[in-house]
């Protein structure tokens, strides 16, 4: 897997406002008071990049591929990691990239300033 490509990829799709919105990625962005245009801008910056990457059926059995992305964000005038999840699925016609859930990434679970999930 070339995470360099999928990355590229991924922007390239946000750039051109292709990339889709799950309702549980907007459930879970109005329950944490992200908004949408904050994601799309996170997704935009060339510092953003993928930290995770699952092959289908991999994590909880999900039929897509999937990608944990790692960026800055300000929210409530706070500098924070976010950490937005995009499912990678491939169609007749080429490849969907869909959003499918964004956080602050507990201080709990990840270190180096949420890059990083923790050992077991």
């Amino acid at each position: 897997m070339n995470l360099s490509k999928e990355i590229q990829e991924i922007k390239k799709y946000n750039k051109y406002g292709m990339l889709k919105m799950s309702n549980h990625a907007l459930f879970r962005m109005k329950e944490r008071e992200i908004t949408e245009e904050k994601i799309y801008e996170v997704i935009s910056k060339k510092q953003t990049m993928i930290i995770q990457y699952h092959e289908r059926h991999t994590y909880h059995n999900n039929d897509d591929e999937l990608f944990v992305l790692y960026g800055k964000a300000t929210l409530k005038d706070k500098g924070v990691p976010l950490h937005i999840g995009i499912a990678k699925k491939k169609k007749e016609y080429g490849v969907e990239y869909r959003i499918v859930t964004c956080y602050v990434p507990s201080k709990n679970l990840f270190y180096a300033h949420g890059r990083i999930l923790r050992g077991g």
